[in-house]
């Protein structure tokens, strides 16, 4: 009777589990969905009757929506384990190679996809890849009201997966690894630009002349800015007249939702982000800890544009590709370590508070904008989880005092709920 109780629980947590992770995937809450599909994942293997391929299928769509894909690629090769027969994991495994810049293997996914289901919507996915490849670069967007641009690429499903639908793969986001869009040649000089700001990144930590040092940090900061400058440039397009507009609208709250988005994409766009992080590191004292953030987006954007450079060029492509998949088969792991370093920095900068080269404006600054990467970046989301379950070892100890754990909560309290904005009423 236990037994029974207890698969039956398991089965009832996964469905609902599934439910909820629909609802947030149709009002694009994905990190939401995410963690719902995940207890299904998890629930389901313990006695649970739901396709396993359906649940790492949606899964893959919300990480490929957050740009996570890397972990996008994973769930969908799982998901073709589970069922190859199933044609929208093909989809999703193409859209997770197209957001990593692998267009010959989203290729070979889509038709693999097409294989499975004649009818998938990915075939015009399929033409506009295959298209691309043909050019031997991205195709030229066109520019939009709001000042920003569009190119072929996956469209997004508006609807998780079922085990009889089928929808088109999730669409490629802006990330430092982001599909590479525009001229070979500027792609070419972001590469250039991003190699001399690691080069003299390098040069920082081994020169000893501290005025000489600071001379590289500034290069390397003014480097990395550029480089993620440009990419966020190949991604939505230079601004024009119509994005003041749009913000100004914005502004005066008259903007419609379409030019609210393209505002939000641009803002939320990790490249911003890390210009904004850039432009902090210009007034603050130089040290290494503060370059590894950068450092790390730095190297896994310079990977992803280098094995788009060299795809069509098969004698560096030999020689290079051995290299460069050191770099791309660990994106996961160097963005997750980039989320760490970057909080472990605001805790030093927390700490310099206390020390002549303290900096209040810094920190107040950088706080906001680890709230938004908190917002929009799972890795981010992950290393404050980490965090909190570290500090509570110390602080929730059952020796700890209680008067102690009682500051601990509430302070903790008050750091989620900056991170967890509640709508006004």
């Amino acid at each position: 009777w236990i037994l029974g109780w207890h698969r039956r629980s398991a089965r009832d947590m996964a469905d609902e589990a599934k439910l909820q992770g629909d609802e947030a995937f149709k009002v694009k809450d994905f990190p939401t969905a995410i963690k719902h599909y995940t207890t299904a994942i998890e629930q389901n293997a313990a006695n649970g009757t739901l396709a396993k391929h359906v649940l790492l299928s949606n899964r893959s769509a919300c990480y490929s929506s957050l740009k996570q894909y890397d972990k996008a690629l994973e769930d969908a090769r799982a998901c073709n384990i589970a069922n190859p027969a199933f044609a929208k994991g093909w989809s999703r495994k193409g859209g997770a190679l197209y957001g990593l810049g692998d267009y010959a293997g989203a290729a070979q996914a889509y038709k693999k996809c097409l294989e499975k289901d004649p009818n998938n919507p990915c075939k015009s996915d399929l033409a506009a890849v295959e298209a691309m490849i043909g050019r031997g670069s991205a195709g030229a967007s066109s520019s939009s009201s709001g000042g920003h641009t569009s190119s072929a690429r996956p469209t997004t499903s508006s609807t998780p997966s079922s085990s009889s639908s089928y929808g088109t793969p999730p669409g490629a986001g802006a990330s430092s690894s982001s599909p590479i869009k525009g001229n070979k040649m500027f792609q070419l000089l972001i590469v250039i630009v991003q190699l001399a700001a690691v080069g003299c990144a390098i040069a920082f930590v081994g020169i000893p002349n501290r005025a000489l040092g600071r001379v590289f940090f500034q290069r390397a900061v003014f480097g990395s800015l550029f480089g993620f400058l440009m990419h966020a440039i190949l991604v939505h397009g230079l601004p024009g007249i119509g994005l003041f507009k749009t913000m100004y609208r914005a502004i005066r709250g008259t903007a419609d939702q379409s030019e609210l988005r393209g505002i939000s994409n641009v803002a939320m766009d990790l490249n911003t982000h890390n210009c904004f992080y850039c432009t902090l590191l210009m007034s603050s004292a130089p040290s290494f800890m503060l370059l590894i953030p950068i450092g790390l987006h730095s190297l896994t954007s310079l990977a992803a544009k280098s094995t788009h450079l060299v795809s069509g060029v098969p004698a560096v492509k030999a020689v290079a590709s051995p290299v460069l998949s050191i770099v791309t088969s660990r994106n996961a792991q160097l963005m997750a370590w980039a989320a760490q370093a970057e909080l472990t920095v605001f805790f030093v900068t927390i700490v310099q508070l206390f020390t002549p080269s303290r900096n209040l404006i810094l920190v107040v600054l950088y706080g906001q904008l680890l709230r938004v990467r908190y917002l929009v970046s799972a890795d981010s989301k992950t290393a404050w989880s980490n965090f909190a379950a570290r500090t509570d070892g110390v602080f929730l100890h059952a020796r700890s005092p209680a008067a102690l754990q009682g500051v601990y909560n509430k302070l903790k309290g008050y750091v989620v709920g900056l991170g967890n904005p509640q709508p006004r009423p």
